[in-house]
């Protein structure tokens, strides 16, 4: 794995991920970076990806060095990673969280609100599903805006949802960041939301790059 991470880190990665304390964060770290400079890659960022260096943001967003004409989001969990490029001028954020029971009753103390607001807005869906959209949603509105989740809840609020026939996903808006949708898709015991601005929509090119074409429908 170390010859891989030679490979594929910066010298300032490759120095963050040799100092991580257990295997599977320097795994993690790893991976994660693969993924993200594949999505550079084609973007159209031409360079090895031992040259081209990912670091953390005042609030934890990845910053590409050497392009600022990019932008790149980046989300892990379990085995799972994503990451997306963008025009710098169109700011995305991505998340993919398992749809895992064992974080429900914690989840649900902070999104109770939300869940009554699908409810209102007529969205049908199962529970863990429901719940886990709008936690991947505040998340990825997080990181498009570059703030993470630092805003007081209200700045996450719905402003409608709905579920799209034709894509097949949920389709939110938000009152607080009105110039910004949300789309969320479901995979067996995966969600996915992608944010990005309202007059811009994700292309199928994009999705294909960002998630598992079979996983993901």
């Amino acid at each position: 794995m170390n010859e891989i991470a030679r490979a594929w880190l910066h010298p300032y990665e490759l120095d963050r991920y040799a100092h991580l304390p257990v295997n599977r964060r320097q795994r993690s770290f790893l991976f994660g970076r693969m993924v993200a400079k594949a999505a550079l890659s084609e973007w159209g960022i031409v360079a090895e990806p031992c040259e081209v260096a990912i670091t953390s943001g005042v609030f934890g967003q990845p910053v590409v060095h050497g392009s600022t004409a990019v932008g790149l989001s980046l989300s892990h969990t379990g085995n799972h990673i994503a990451a997306v490029a963008c025009d710098a001028e169109c700011p995305l954020g991505l998340d993919i969280e398992v749809l895992d029971p064992r974080r429900s009753n914690a989840l649900e103390r902070v999104l109770t609100a939300g869940m009554a607001q699908l409810t209102e807005f007529g969205v049908e869906l199962p529970y863990e599903m429901a719940l886990f959209s709008l936690w991947t949603q505040r998340e990825a509105l997080g990181k498009a805006i570059r703030i993470g989740l630092t805003a007081p809840e209200t700045a996450y609020t719905l402003a409608h949802a709905a579920w799209d026939t034709h894509t097949q996903c949920l389709r939110s808006t938000f009152s607080t960041f009105t110039q910004f949708e949300c789309e969320t898709i479901f995979a067996n015991r995966w969600v996915m939301s992608l944010a990005h601005p309202k007059n811009w929509s994700p292309t199928k090119e994009l999705i294909e790059i960002v998630s598992n074409k079979e996983d993901f429908r």
